[in-house]
């Protein structure tokens, strides 16, 4: 089970009512790149399969996650529960402990350090020059200018990232099971009914 992304997903739903780390899994084929990402900021191109990704949004890693990627690099959540303590990451992480690369602020420098091909930053709430920083480290995918800051559905988050990654099938494929997972958390609780 996806168990990043679904509690990602519901907390969202009931809320609205380093050394080298390569991905464990491939992306699907190389067949899947290069890929065109447009965004708030414009379009980024992934040339090639990533494989040192960091996410900068405050839950970019977990989708990352759900689609079989361990970020070698992510941001600390505000509240102070860092990914390797979060319940539903420890199955994904299998022990894994990416970088911490900054809060409130982001730490440029380590990024950097982290040499990534790909940056996530879906949910992160960029402008334009911190974007523009990024962008000179790795390829970067920004918010979608079609929401505010934040308010990216997280199915179109996911449907994002999985493009990213290479992994298309996968991202519909947890999608599928978040969106079932929510329908049977309304038949369990009523109350949930008509609620967005």
């Amino acid at each position: 089970m996806r168990a990043a992304l679904i509690a990602t997903a519901l907390a969202l739903f009931v809320s609205d009512c380093g050394e080298e780390q390569d991905s464990e899994r491939p992306a699907q084929t190389n067949d899947s790149f290069p890929v065109s990402i447009e965004h708030k900021f414009g379009t980024t191109v992934v040339e090639q399969p990533p494989k040192r990704v960091v996410t900068v949004g405050f839950n970019d890693q977990d989708f990352a996650l759900a689609l079989g990627v361990t970020p070698v690099g992510v941001r600390q959540f505000q509240g102070g529960i860092d990914i390797t303590k979060r319940p539903w990451a420890q199955d994904e992480l299998a022990g894994a402990e990416p970088q911490l690369i900054g809060a409130e602020d982001l730490e440029f420098e380590t990024i950097a350090a982290l040499r990534p091909d790909l940056i996530l930053a879906v949910y992160s709430g960029l402008n334009k020059r911190d974007y523009g920083m990024l962008s000179k480290i790795a390829p970067t995918v920004a918010q979608s200018d079609e929401y505010p800051d934040y308010g990216e559905p997280w199915q179109e988050q996911a449907q994002v990232s999985s493009q990213a990654l290479g992994r298309e099938q996968e991202g519909a494929e947890v999608v599928d099971e978040v969106e079932g997972e929510i329908a049977q958390a309304r038949k369990q609780h009523p109350e949930f009914d008509g609620s967005t």
